[in-house]
């Protein structure tokens, strides 16, 4: 069970546990949100409900019993969420709405749809909620016979295995006249589950044969429309990534025609695990639809393409905000010296988005500095939403010297040096919250002096984090 992820999940069950004790605009939901942010900006996660576990990008399990994540479990299935994915870069205000909508007791859930259309009116596309009802129960393959399949596994007739890769090749060929998805996904799924495991050697090379013959673009573009409603993902992905190019044209294709956005996040997540079709994509930052240069920027940065950043530098400069605001996103996920560079000249773009992802750029520069240079950013910087992100970084940093600047913090009240922002509220409780998160209980004698701070935010904040540490 690997760390990050239980953290990242302790982390949204903290959060969900708090919005459903405060009003909104409470000091202690901004903290939890900001706690979930930060997580955010190191990696992308997705939760899916297989089981009793909540299995992370397919691989690792956080199970239900584990200690901390109780409030989102309880949530995840009372709401019937079958999956729940958080991308890289999500802001504070995204995972608040999040929060709100798991927070909030179930009416009807259908099998998570409820769930889905509130996401999607909020039009959080940096979150994905797919209900259990919108997920196939089946493999892939369920739709072939089944002593069809018998003949392919392991330990199976040699004879009996050489006449059903024939049968498959068969069926896939008139699936693919009839445009049957479904068939045709499900016919190459096991052809190349089949090439990769089987024991009979001889018949790889002929199933290899037969599997280019069926291979081409629109036989790709009907397995991957099968892609938004497939549990594992994972076996389909391995198809397309036969012809990594055309699987990728093919995944782009659904992803700019369709009108759903949990369809249009799996398309996109597809093509970033995928790992392929940078030049098209490149090609398609020009493209005369704002919405098809958006998803071509964003997939760019997601992938981190090496040598994309000059020309998403020169987006960055597009007069249409949405072209920007992608640029931006993007550059901002690949956090290349030249990317940064880029995005250090947007951080008084007109849109609150690009600048949004421009300060994450100087956070990204922030982050490994020392308590000296963080210290002498935050009395220099004048933007609020930064100098939150630096006392973050302080106490992630958590050395003797950070925790010092930090207390300095808790015990100002008068405006920083250069015309900065009162140190004041959220600032300070913001500072407590950094102090508990490095220091643990060992902070409990500095929190225990402001549970009778004049401030009463302060004073909720030191006295909340002193419970939740003595206990």
């Amino acid at each position: 069970m690997a760390g990050e992820e239980v953290e990242y999940a302790q982390s949204l069950s903290r959060l969900l546990d708090v919005c459903t004790t405060t009003a909104p605009g409470a000091p202690a939901r901004d903290a939890a949100a900001r706690e979930v942010e930060n997580l955010s900006r190191r990696r992308s996660i997705a939760f899916e409900v297989d089981g009793a576990v909540l299995r992370v990008d397919g691989g690792a399990a956080v199970p239900f019993d584990t200690l901390g994540t109780e409030t989102l479990v309880t949530a995840v299935l009372s709401h019937q969420v079958g999956r729940l994915a958080i991308r890289q870069l999500t802001p504070a205000r995204d995972l608040l709405e999040v929060a709100a909508l798991l927070a909030a007791p179930p009416v009807d859930p259908q099998g998570g749809v409820a769930l889905e259309e509130a996401a999607a009116t909020k039009r959080l596309w940096n979150i994905e909620f797919v209900g259990v009802a919108s997920i196939d129960a089946e493999p892939v393959t369920a739709s072939l016979p089944q002593d069809l399949l018998a003949s392919l596994r392991d330990g199976a007739d040699y004879a009996m295995a050489e006449a059903a890769l024939a049968k498959l090749a068969t069926r896939g060929e008139k699936a693919l006249e009839e445009g049957d998805a479904r068939i045709v996904g499900a016919v190459l799924v096991a052809m190349d589950t089949f090439e990769r495991d089987s024991l009979h050697d001889d018949l790889r090379q002929p199933c290899d044969q037969a599997m280019k013959r069926l291979l081409s673009p629109m036989s790709l573009k009907l397995t991957a429309q099968l892609l938004p409603a497939a549990r594992h993902r994972e076996s389909l992905l391995a198809v397309l990534a036969r012809m990594e190019d055309e699987g990728a044209e093919a995944l782009f294709a659904h992803l700019v025609a369709s009108q759903s956005m949990n369809e249009r996040r799996a398309y996109f997540d597809a093509i970033v695990d995928l790992g392929a079709g940078a030049p098209m994509l490149m090609n398609a930052l020009s493209d005369a639809q704002w919405y098809v240069a958006r998803n071509a920027a964003e997939l760019l940065g997601a992938m981190r393409v090496e040598g994309a950043a000059s020309a998403l530098a020169m987006m960055l400069r597009n007069a249409d905000e949405r072209r920007r605001a992608a640029a931006a996103s993007a550059l901002a996920r690949m956090r290349t010296p030249e990317a940064l560079s880029a995005l250090n000249a947007a951080v008084n773009d007109p849109s609150p988005q690009v600048r949004y992802f421009a300060h994450s750029a100087l956070i990204a520069r922030i982050e490994g500095s020392s308590a000296r240079q963080l210290g002498a950013a935050l009395e220099q910087n004048s933007d609020g939403e930064i100098k939150l992100q630096i006392i973050a970084a302080l106490g992630r940093l958590g050395t003797p010297d950070a925790i010092q600047k930090l207390i300095k913090q808790l015990n100002t009240t008068q405006p920083g040096r250069g015309g900065g922002i009162d140190m004041t509220s959220e600032f300070r409780c913001a500072s407590i919250e950094a102090v508990a998160n490095a220091r643990g209980a060992a902070a409990l004698g500095v929190i225990n002096q402001f549970r009778r701070d004049r401030d009463p935010q302060v004073r909720e904040t030191a006295q909340r984090l002193y419970l939740r540490l003595a206990g």
